[in-house]
């Protein structure tokens, strides 16, 4: 029982509204601009998207183990309490039960699951590499917007529909890299220590900051344009448009006065957010989605009141 009590928690649940988020976006599109509506198969697909994180986030501990005893000595995985080799396997064991259940929906999620996984491979590899290993680390959860289109809609049966969805990936991609940035503050110490060349590393915290600043302030303004271009009347967009710029003027103060351990909470609800942007753009369901997600990231993170976990 420890060892399940363990490996959930080193899951940290509250990201799994990130690619919850993140898979919900390809969902949306599915469900009203398809005209597949709410089937059975969105179920399931939610689930996956939210737990991929969990899971996916006990390999990237079992990889970054050396840093880790710097940046977080407390995490589980590094101070004992989980076994790191059980766990690894456990996850890999999941992730082929996820593939399997996808198979039933349709053949094309294992697409992104497989991209997901290599990029996830290659981001441990590029982490130490300025900008880059944040750029491999975007693309990488952006699959989780393709695998919930996919599973959704039950394949591709128009690639013209595909060249959107794709469009749409790359854009919420900017949303995780601009995550991975900022996520990259609070561990300068281990990465340096591991020799990670990450862009904190090379310029230094305020620099940094200042540069994320400045990317989630034309990030921003890159989505409020298109939604405009393309419905011409957004609606309840405006409200979530508003509601992003909140929690990222947020996250930047959080960042900027030092809070690292709830600047790392700010973060994940700031990315959840705007993720959920294109919920916005069909229903008003999305505003209310937008609010659980904050206020359940607000909840799961006090589990987690160690900094150094």
């Amino acid at each position: 029982m420890k060892f399940l009590y363990y490996y959930i928690r080193s899951m940290r649940l509250y990201y799994g509204f990130v690619t919850g988020a993140a898979t919900l976006a390809g969902v949306f599109p599915a469900v009203y601009s398809r005209g597949n509506g709410w089937t059975w198969r969105v179920f399931p697909v939610i689930a996956v998207g939210f737990l991929a994180w969990g899971i996916n986030q006990i390999i990237n501990d079992y990889s970054d183990r050396e840093e880790d005893r710097i940046n977080a000595p407390h995490r589980p995985m590094v101070s004992g309490k989980l076994a790191p080799h059980p766990a690894w396997l456990l996850s890999c064991l999941l992730m082929f039960c996820f593939a399997v259940i996808s198979c039933f929906l349709t053949v094309w999620t294992l697409l992104p699951i497989g991209l997901g996984f290599l990029f996830n491979l290659l981001y441990a590899h590029t982490k130490g590499i300025p900008l880059l290993g944040n750029v491999v680390y975007g693309v990488s959860l952006s699959m989780c917007t393709l695998y919930g289109y996919l599973g959704a809609s039950g394949g591709v049966r128009d690639f013209r529909n595909i060249t959107s969805i794709l469009t749409l990936c790359g854009f919420l991609a900017l949303s995780h890299f601009l995550m991975c940035l900022y996520s990259t503050l609070k561990d300068v110490e281990g990465d340096r220590a591991a020799g990670k060349k990450t862009l904190s590393v090379m310029i230094g915290n305020r620099k940094t900051q200042r540069i994320a600043g400045i990317f989630a302030a034309l990030l921003l303004g890159l989505y409020f344009i298109p939604a405009f271009m393309i419905w011409g009347d957004p609606g309840y967009f405006i409200i979530a448009w508003g509601w992003c710029v909140i929690l990222a003027a947020w996250n930047a103060l959080m960042f900027a006065s030092g809070e690292i351990h709830r600047s790392t909470k700010s973060n994940c609800q700031s990315c959840a957010a705007q993720q959920l942007l294109v919920l916005s753009l069909y229903s008003s369901a999305g505003l209310v989605v937008m609010l659980f997600s904050w206020l359940a990231v607000e909840l799961l993170f006090r589990w987690y009141p160690d900094e150094k976990e």
